[in-house]
């Protein structure tokens, strides 16, 4: 009887972890590009020291693997005063950001609704290096090449959950 209940508990771990396997999903090679629409009627400065925060509500539309459109807030620390910072070109001083996006579209068609913290550095004349983190309906992250204030390129290993 004992060794019955013994392969009885193995034959179960050995189920459980074929079913755990077969349904973890897949990351996916994922790459594309995307534009960002910024409401620069609505940016808010804010004097932070020497510097200036800014924040400003915007759209993003993503097109390729990751299709769809996200609204955004951002959160930028820009390393000027508020007055240079207003009285410069988008993009002039080197800052540090953060986006939060609500995305809603698909993944490699599939559809889903998820969380984008979009967030990295600006180098002086509007250069960015960034990643986007997903949750929700999505987790991975992509690494970003773009230019402020417009948009840029992604890639990178998404899965859906």
């Amino acid at each position: 009887m004992k060794r019955v209940l013994l392969s009885l508990s193995m034959v179960l771990v050995l189920l459980t972890g074929l079913v755990g396997t077969a349904s973890a999903a897949k990351p996916i090679s994922s790459s594309g590009s995307f534009t960002a629409d910024i409401i620069f009627d609505e940016i808010e400065l804010i004097p932070v020291g020497a510097n200036c925060q800014l924040m400003v509500p915007g759209v993003v539309q993503f097109e390729g693997t990751l299709a769809g459109t996200g609204n955004a807030v951002t959160s930028a620390l820009v390393l000027a005063s508020c007055d240079e910072f207003a009285g410069a070109p988008i993009g002039f001083y080197r800052d540090v950001f953060s986006s939060d996006i609500q995305f809603e579209g698909t993944l490699d068609g599939n559809p889903v609704t998820a969380g984008i913290r979009y967030h990295g550095t600006v180098a002086p004349g509007g250069d960015i290096n960034a990643v986007m983190n997903f949750s929700g309906g999505l987790r991975g992250s992509v690494k970003v090449e773009g230019t402020v204030a417009e948009g840029g390129d992604y890639s990178g290993k998404i899965v859906l959950k």
